[in-house]
Order: structure tokens, then sequence, then C-alpha cells
């Protein structure tokens, strides 16, 4: 999963990607995704029962999430375009955005938890989250042994 994550962090930060690696930045995104769920399904630990109730309400929540990490790589793409003209106005500008992008974030997974509250126990709840949550720390970890520091006014 660690290069599969390298290569798109990669390509996406690359500002004026060819039509053709845009197609392999959704294929290693999907890569990502599958890797993903398979992660929660091996780690989960549930009843047949269970998951018959948990897996359309992942779905759900893997879109969403989708969606939230494409704008984060959009934000990562408009940071490393900006990086070498960077000004305060685009800086703050970017880290509205990113201070945005986290409140999206924890609120999905708040919302899928207590929609899944109501029909699994607390403990699998709280089993998704700690793996999602690990997950997500992973991903940012990685991003952010990636990116170089903001640079300092001038």
């Amino acid at each position: 999963m660690k290069n599969i994550l390298l290569t798109a962090l990669a390509l996406t930060a690359v500002p004026g990607l060819a039509q053709s690696e845009n197609d392999l930045v959704e294929l290693v995104r999907s890569d990502i995704r599958a890797d993903m769920q398979a992660i929660v399904a091996a780690n989960m630990e549930m009843s047949e029962e269970e998951s018959k109730a948990f897996w359309p309400m992942y779905d759900e929540y893997a879109l969403a999430n989708k969606k939230l990490w494409d704008s984060r790589l959009g934000i990562i793409s408009d940071y490393a375009g900006s990086y070498e003209s960077m000004t305060d106005e685009v800086a703050q500008d970017l880290l509205a955005r990113a201070w945005a992008s986290d409140k999206e974030l924890h609120a999905l997974l708040e919302n899928t938890s207590k929609k899944m509250m109501k029909v699994l126990p607390a403990s699998r709840v709280a089993r998704f989250n700690m793996i999602v949550n690990r997950l997500q720390n992973l991903i940012s970890l990685q991003l952010a042994s990636e990116l170089p520091l903001m640079p300092a006014s001038k």
C-alpha cells in the first residue's frame, strides 16, 4: 500500500498532468480504496448479520471520503503550484481550505458512526473509528513527509 500511496501522491502533486497520467491517478486511487476496504474487512471481526448492516454504510462513507480526499489532493496540487510564488493571501486561502477539509472529514466519520450506532454495537463502531483513524493518520503522515514546509514570508 505504501508504494501505491507514494505513486498517487507524486502524481497528484505535479501540476499539468497529461490525461493518461490522470487516468493512472484514478487507477491508483481505486487501488488505495480497495486496500482500505480490505484492511477494514480484515479488522472488523463482524458476524454475518453485522456485515450485512455495515457494508452499505461503509460504501456510502467510502464514496463521501473519496470526494473529501479528492478535495484535499486539490489543495495539495494548488500548494505545489503556488509554492515558488507563495503569498500570504494564497497561504491564508490554503490554510482555510485545509481547516475546512479537516472539519468535513471529521463530520463525515461522526455522521457515519451515528448511523452505524443504530444497527451495530458501540464496540464495533468504535473499532471502525479506530481503524479509519489509523489509516487516515498513515496517509496524512505520508503526505506530511512528502510535502515541503510552507515557505517563510519574504
